[in-house]
């Protein structure tokens, strides 16, 4: 089951989503990316329409690459990112850098969660 959880960042007062993942194998971490990038897929066509999603979301990565201001960003343009995008959701897969930065061009972050089980025996 996908949960989007409404959550306020307490250093902007923007709105953002946290994705969690529940109800699959967290061994199988080709279905979490899948999962993940499905997640980021929805609220990009939520955001901008079946029709413009694509593109809108590799203007968004270009853009967010382009301000943060490092060597080499600058190169970020929507003629040199589109088969990169393009790749990721036709094969689901693609670095957490690259994740964390598409979750963030649809308003989302994405939010890691430890989880230590222990077992008592009465």
């Amino acid at each position: 089951m996908l949960n989007l959880a409404e959550e306020t960042a307490h250093f902007a007062p923007e709105l953002f989503f946290v994705i969690t993942i529940d109800g699959i194998p967290y061994d199988d971490p080709e279905e979490v990316t899948q999962r993940l990038l499905e997640t980021i897929k929805r609220c990009a066509v939520a955001k901008w329409g079946d029709r413009k999603w694509e593109l809108e979301l590799i203007r968004a990565y270009c853009n967010l690459y382009q301000t943060r201001g490092k060597p080499g960003d600058e190169k970020a343009t929507i003629d040199n990112r589109r088969s990169q995008i393009r790749r990721i959701f036709d094969t689901w897969s693609c670095t957490l850098e690259t994740a964390i930065a598409l979750a963030a061009c649809v308003g989302c972050k994405v939010q890691l969660s430890c989880v230590q089980v222990e077992v008592e025996e009465f």
